[in-house]
């Protein structure tokens, strides 16, 4: 407990004078304010206990954060890394689910580039559902994963140019380039040597597109794809 002066708002000079049969009394040395103006200054009251289900329900559906609460005796887990997480989900989908696993949205998130509408087709007669657990994965990985989240992976050497000219040339003529070239190919897109291979990106973005940016990254060394990959993952730009 401290006592503060509230007419020169300094702590340090206040008495407290005891008195028999007389509720103590306080006395500011410095500017000589006195009881009833001086009053004590103790820890405020605590405020209401945070709901235990606020940080999973963006990783989960509502109906699914109140489980896990109670299965927890009230509290949520301690961690929220890719064994709970997993786990957590394989025994909710074990009471009723017809949705694939969370672990394989979480896959299908990295081979598409994190793009929520790749993932999610629209003519899926579970879409709505699918697209939140999709949603709700690509959050989990941001907030709780991101050491998994191929974009943000460690990146070696520049790639090499000759390498690079190789696999544009074969895109632009339709052919699949050499596993040396997509890898270059690859790595001059995004900045990483981890990830979908050259072949599953090229499903996800067109073949014009990455042969443009290729082209941008022999011209300038421009990386325009892996700032799409970054703004569809929910992150700012990190420079390479």
């Amino acid at each position: 407990m401290a006592l503060t002066c509230p007419q020169c708002g300094v702590a340090g000079w206040v008495n407290v004078l005891r008195r028999r049969w007389r509720r103590p009394s306080y006395w500011c040395e410095r500017c000589g304010a006195s009881t009833p103006t001086v009053v004590v200054v103790d820890e405020p009251p605590p405020g209401p206990a945070p709901d235990p289900t606020r940080d999973l329900l963006a990783i989960m559906p509502a109906s699914m954060a109140e489980w896990v609460v109670r299965r927890h005796r009230g509290a949520a887990p301690a961690r929220l890394d890719r064994s709970v997480v997993y786990q957590l989900y394989r025994a909710w989908d074990g009471t009723a689910s017809e949705l694939p696993a969370f672990s394989a949205v979480v896959g299908a998130l990295h081979a598409a580039a994190y793009d929520i509408d790749a993932v999610c087709p629209a003519a899926a007669s579970n879409h709505a559902a699918l697209r939140e657990r999709a949603v709700h994965a690509r959050i989990w990985l941001r907030r709780y994963a991101p050491e998994q989240c191929w974009i943000l992976g460690e990146a070696s050497d520049p790639a090499d140019p000759e390498l690079v000219r190789d696999a544009l040339a074969a895109i632009r003529a339709g052919a699949e380039p050499a596993p040396r070239a997509a890898r270059a190919a690859r790595h001059a897109l995004f900045g990483v040597d981890s990830g979908p291979g050259l072949r599953t990106l090229r499903r996800v973005f067109a073949d014009e597109t990455i042969a443009a940016a290729l082209d941008g990254y022999l011209r300038h060394r421009d990386r325009p794809l892996r700032a799409t990959v970054l703004a569809n993952l929910g992150v700012s730009q990190v420079l390479r």
